[in-house]
């Protein structure tokens, strides 16, 4: 179905389980790659702003979010990290019925988790999201999950990559499975 449409999106993760410390601020620019075939740039930047909140925003070419997660559990702490969020924003989805198509900007809610834990330089994390357009519970929606790995160069510098799927809900058409990848490289101050 995607394939004969303009496109599907990407819905990239890209941030570990454990949250940014109080004041910290990171920045990070990339790409995504689904099996559509697309590649698309992928912007994101989040800020500590205790060592449990963290906000961010993140830009997709289809989709543009704002947010915050709550760091339940940290690597250090607990042996493992895990935070929850919320993000909201504009999502170019298509809405499948019958043999046509529609397009259109939504209002969306993303909640969303991610589980993982730190080892020095290296992070890996488990991160799902879910896209749930407001105005229409029974249209589209959009579900993934990604596995990811982050090395921290030093204090400033970072490389993440990650795989997965996304999983799209067509009202009355069932679900398109997607592949997806992302890779960035980033700053934190």
């Amino acid at each position: 179905m995607c394939l004969l449409l303009p496109s599907c999106g990407t819905y990239s993760v890209l941030r570990p389980a454990d949250n940014l410390a109080e004041g910290r601020f990171e920045v990070q620019a990339g790409a995504a790659i689904s099996t559509v075939p697309e590649l698309l740039p992928v912007l994101k930047a989040d800020v500590g702003i205790t060592d449990w909140l963290e906000a961010g925003a993140q830009w997709e070419v289809y989709n543009a979010l704002v947010g915050a997660r709550i760091g339940l559990l940290k690597s250090e702490t607990h042996g493992i990290a895990l935070a929850i969020g919320v993000q909201a924003g504009l999502a170019d989805i298509a809405r499948l019925e019958k043999s046509s198509s529609q397009w259109s900007n939504r209002f969306v809610i993303s909640p969303n988790v991610t589980i993982g834990r730190r080892f020095n330089k290296i992070e890996l994390y488990l991160g799902t999201k879910a896209l749930l357009a407001v105005s229409d519970f029974a249209g589209t929606e959009v579900f993934t999950a990604k596995l990811g790995l982050r090395w921290t160069a030093n204090e400033l510098g970072f490389i993440t990559v990650e795989g997965g799927a996304s999983a799209h809900r067509f009202l009355g058409s069932g679900y398109l499975f997607v592949g997806e990848g992302s890779g960035s490289i980033g700053v934190s101050f």
